[in-house]
């Protein structure tokens, strides 16, 4: 997927996600420049087409909200003290 930062420009990032005793877990990766960040996921839910999960990195949490349209999750990422980003992420199997 990419994440379009108002910060940090246009960002890539891959989501891991499996199921886990019934309940959804995973992580999530980004890179600045050539350095990896590495986190996992939180409190994920898919219900009727809308997509959440939280990422926590560097200390700031990440609240991922989003819409499935065929294999594509199209959203806005909230955290605080900066402006919404927008994400958009693609299923590969």
């Amino acid at each position: 997927g990419t994440i379009e930062d108002p910060d940090l420009g246009t960002r890539r990032f891959e989501l891991q996600l499996r199921s886990d005793g019934g309940r959804l877990a995973g992580s999530l990766t980004t890179w600045r420049g050539k350095v990896e960040l590495k986190a996992p996921v939180r409190d994920v839910g898919f219900d009727r087409g809308a997509v959440r999960f939280t990422v926590d990195q560097q200390g700031t949490a990440y609240h991922f909200k989003g819409t499935l349209e065929e294999n594509t999750v199209t959203g806005t990422i909230e955290r605080a003290g900066k402006p919404p980003a927008r994400f958009t992420l693609r299923f590969i199997e």
